[in-house]
């Protein structure tokens, strides 16, 4: 990472075992990366290993006070208060993309194994279970709604 004023080169906290990171961002106020090894948790002076996973994931949200996260295979997994777990089998799901919180519900956005249906969302209720799957075009159709108001 670079100093904001004086562009310096600065050192910056490792994630060690994390091989590539594919998602950094926050759920609720703290700090998470997703990667090829798992998920870690921020603690405000080093990355900790928090949920051991074989594959990568793509998506990671706050929504209905939990965290939320989707990747590579079927699961969809929730973090509670103190551990992730695999919340919800979604048959078929090869990988998710995309999670948006929307009213009183959570969407999945990703790809299916049908060769016909590609692309695919789910409604996610309070206790996690995925319905649907929705028309392919629900997402565009909540973020353009979100967009004009």
């Amino acid at each position: 990472r670079c100093d904001p004023v004086t562009g310096v080169q600065t050192c910056a906290l490792p994630i060690s075992g994390a091989g590539q990171i594919c998602w950094l961002g926050q759920l609720g106020a703290t700090w998470y990366a997703a990667g090829e090894g798992g998920v870690w948790r921020y603690t405000g002076s080093a990355w900790v290993h928090e949920h051991n996973l074989a594959v990568c994931h793509r998506a990671l949200a706050s929504a209905m006070s939990y965290g939320w996260a989707v990747g590579s295979g079927q699961h969809l997994w929730r973090r509670g208060t103190s551990a992730w777990i695999a919340a919800y089998n979604v048959d078929g799901m090869l990988d998710g993309y995309c999670l948006l919180e929307h009213g009183d519900s959570l969407y999945i956005g990703g790809t299916h194994e049908t060769p016909t249906a590609r692309v695919w969302a789910y409604r996610v209720d309070q206790g996690g279970t995925p319905s649907g799957p929705e028309p392919p075009d629900l997402l565009g159709k909540i973020l353009r709604e979100l967009g004009e108001s």
